[in-house]
């Protein structure tokens, strides 16, 4: 199911991003949620710009994990098949008051 991260609720559009490609290729806003299989370095630089973040792996003590808190960004880590079930373009709420999607 995942654990929350930073609490919050936002509505926005799923951006899969996994790899230095993805970060080139989207551009992310305020009005995206992040999506990524693995928590990486490159992740940081979305992080002051995106409205929510979920990743596949990860935990509540990760860099991520601090970083999405010191950025104030609605997160939930370690959702299973989470880059599975959401596609680039689908319009999601992510409740991470309530640890919902």
């Amino acid at each position: 199911i995942g654990k929350v991260v930073f609490r919050g609720l936002v509505k926005g559009t799923v951006k899969i991003v996994n790899n230095s490609n993805d970060l080139i290729n989207k551009n992310i806003t305020r009005r995206d949620i992040i999506v990524s299989e693995k928590v990486n370095p490159d992740l940081f630089s979305l992080l002051s710009k995106a409205g929510g973040l979920i990743t596949v792996d990860g935990g509540v003590t990760s860099h991520i994990a601090i970083q999405a808190r010191q950025h104030r960004i609605p997160t939930i880590q370690g959702v299973e098949g989470a880059t599975r079930l959401l596609h680039d373009g689908d319009r999601i709420e992510l409740d991470a008051k309530r640890l919902k999607i």
